[in-house]
């Protein structure tokens, strides 16, 4: 398929606070900071995606968990619909192994993020011809990697968070 890239941001400018209302009636400024955020147009469809650099610098679990949790509130505030105007999204992960790949894919799994959560190495992106259409990006509970665009998928039908 042929691909138009429609929107591009760094994370300066997809950094956005917020403000949500807790169950208990009070209100709570949450923040949102993701690395980049681009959207394709894909024939017919358009895909919108996250992107998150991983450098392996800090706890897998600590981390890596509180930015599944920001996601997850972004899109429940309703604030991530209102100014992407899109319901669904996929987060690519770039990360420095496949070691910390299958750490990070098992924890957005065991969160039941899998399915948003695309992850792959840094030497495997940089050698990929095509990063969108080859095979270099694993989900959280496959064991072989995956292509992220596959031709063959309903572009429209991206999974919520």
């Amino acid at each position: 398929p042929r691909f138009k890239l429609e929107r591009w941001e760094t994370g300066a400018s997809c950094f956005v606070r917020y403000t949500i209302t807790r169950p208990d009636g009070r209100a709570a400024s949450r923040v949102f900071n993701p690395d980049g955020f681009f959207r394709l147009h894909v024939g017919a469809g358009v895909v919108a995606v996250f992107v998150e650099a991983d450098l392996g610098t800090e706890s897998v679990t600590r981390r890596f968990r509180a930015k599944i949790h920001a996601y997850r509130t972004y899109v429940r505030s309703g604030e991530y619909q209102a100014r992407f105007a899109q319901k669904r999204f996929r987060v690519l992960v770039v990360t420095t192994s496949w070691a910390r790949v299958a750490n990070l894919a098992a924890l957005a799994e065991e969160e039941q993020a899998g399915h948003v959560f695309w992850f792959t190495t840094s030497d495997a992106l940089l050698a990929a011809t095509n990063f969108l259409m080859e095979p270099i990006w694993r989900q959280a509970a496959e064991a072989k990697p995956a292509i992220f665009l596959d031709p063959t998928q309903v572009v429209g039908q991206l999974a919520p968070v």
